[in-house]
């Protein structure tokens, strides 16, 4: 079974830090906590539904768009992930004029991200194809993330839409501390030198997670972050990733433009990226000396290669990423990591 995540906002409709996070997490794992919460007699806020949320949404979607809407229309293809998207995605894109196809937008409870959506895309691609569409969106199930496919079913990632996002729409800032936008360890090298060398932008690594990118962006009054699997964050509208909203602008640029999605999103070139999960049975002391050891090692950090070795968030994996501009080179050199990691996975 798929499921969805399930997201919490404080009052100032910012993601919930990861200190109260866990301080939840540990009442609700707790049964002698828990039963004290779910007791009748325990004095709890009230829960109000918004009857016309959906509307209020779109309406500041509209909002965050052009005042002056070009006569230019397009064909795009939305894949819902049958998700949170279904409904909302393809009425405003129909609202806006665009010719819609939307695909994956029959959620019953049980295909949530099912061999769809931004987690993957292969679908979208075969119906931009099959449709001639200008552009495809492929959204993730809570709807807070967003891979673009091009006109040609091209997969484009979270860092080429922060580099169109940033060519668009950011401008350097004078003050040194500041950032101009934020980017995680696992975005690509080429991402990085086209916002600094290109647009000349001031960049900041986080660790992976959007609220680590959020809470950077707002430290370093940020207006562009992100992450490559497709969380985008444009903070003069919304606090939080938005796959609509990310979609949107991308399709303003679009209209503007006379080129094709495929010439839009051409920034730059991938360096060479090798992933590699292993998994662990304890996290015992001799992985964790291991794994900083290689965070250390010239080996596997120099001016031709990077690489990240660390643990999961989520699951007991070791993710091991290998960067570089010779593939064979960085298949090389994550080979060896994984070999001087595995005798440490208990």
């Amino acid at each position: 079974m798929n499921i969805m995540d399930l997201n919490f906002f404080d009052s100032t409709g910012t993601k919930l830090s990861s200190l109260i996070e866990k301080k939840v997490e540990n009442i609700v794992l707790n049964n002698k906590k828990y039963s004290k919460v779910t007791n009748n007699t325990f004095v709890s806020g009230n829960a109000k539904r918004l009857e016309d949320a959906s509307g209020r949404y779109s309406e500041f979607l509209k909002s965050t768009l052009n005042k002056k809407p070009s006569k230019k229309k397009l064909k795009i293809v939305l894949d819902c992930a049958n998700g949170a998207t279904y409904n909302i995605a393809p009425n405003l894109f129909w609202e806006l004029g665009h010719n819609v196809i939307a695909i994956n937008n029959n959620p019953d409870g049980l295909n949530i991200n099912k061999n769809c959506g931004a987690v993957d895309v292969k679908s979208l691609s075969q119906n931009v194809i099959k449709e001639k569409a200008d552009i495809g969106f492929a959204f993730d199930g809570d709807g807070d993330r967003l891979i673009v496919v091009d006109e040609k079913g091209k997969e484009v990632d979270g860092d080429k839409i922060i580099g169109l996002l940033c060519k668009r729409y950011v401008k350097p800032k004078k003050k040194s501390n500041q950032h101009d936008v934020i980017i995680t360890v696992m975005s690509n090298m080429g991402l990085e030198n086209y916002l600094t060398n290109k647009l000349k932008l001031n960049i900041k690594r986080t660790a992976v997670g959007d609220i680590n990118v959020i809470n950077q962006m707002k430290k370093s009054k940020s207006m562009i972050g992100g992450e490559q699997s497709g969380h985008i964050i444009l903070s003069e509208h919304s606090n939080t990733g938005d796959g609509i909203l990310a979609a949107l602008k991308i399709t303003e640029i679009l209209i503007s433009n006379k080129n094709k999605a495929s010439k839009l999103f051409d920034l730059y070139s991938d360096f060479a990226q090798e992933k590699i999960n292993l998994r662990y049975k304890t996290k015992n002391t001799k992985l964790l000396k291991i794994l900083g050891k290689l965070k250390n090692d010239k080996l596997y950090n120099n001016k031709k290669i990077r690489s990240l070795v660390r643990l999961s968030g989520t699951e007991p994996l070791v993710r091991i990423l290998v960067e570089g501009q010779e593939i064979t080179e960085v298949k090389k050199k994550s080979l060896e990591i994984k070999k001087l990691v595995r005798p440490y996975l208990g």
